[in-house]
């Protein structure tokens, strides 16, 4: 795990026990025991994963339908991608002072200028056994692609 993700990361899971051995590498970990029925302790939770393999798993039904292990970085990194250009709106109410946080999707051609200006001096090229090499990631903050 440490070769796609970074010592000091704080990883939150739930009591997955392949899961618990891994972390103990990781700068921070802590545990929701979902078998007792525990599911936020605090700012602890698993929501964020479970709600990125539900993607996975509607994006596997709907868009690809057959994923390869082989690419299966590839098909992660855009659905973190997709997910990643949503955005939040809090607006707090004046009277009772409750809060509204509406989420909404950027329009695509905003997402696409977006990535256009980080795809300047990019290239996908072949590599000398007719397969492609793949460039650094485009989208901010992901690390190199396996493939790379």
């Amino acid at each position: 795990m440490g070769r796609f993700i970074s010592p000091d990361a704080h990883i939150m899971f739930d009591d997955d026990k392949a899961i618990g051995k891994a972390a103990k590498d990781f700068k921070a970990h802590e545990t929701v025991p979902h078998s007792k029925k525990r599911y936020v302790r605090g700012n602890v939770h698993s929501n964020t994963v479970e709600g990125i393999a539900a993607l996975l798993k509607r994006t596997q039904l709907g868009v690809y339908r057959q994923l390869s292990k082989r690419h299966l970085h590839r098909y992660i990194d855009e659905i973190v991608f997709r997910k990643n250009q949503c955005r939040t709106i809090e607006t707090i109410n004046q009277r009772d002072g409750t809060v509204r946080v509406q989420i909404y999707h950027r329009p695509f051609i905003d997402q696409l200028e977006e990535l256009l200006v980080r795809a300047v001096r990019r290239q996908v090229r072949r590599s000398g056994i007719g397969g492609l090499e793949w460039p650094m990631p485009i989208a901010p903050g992901y690390s190199g692609a396996p493939s790379a």
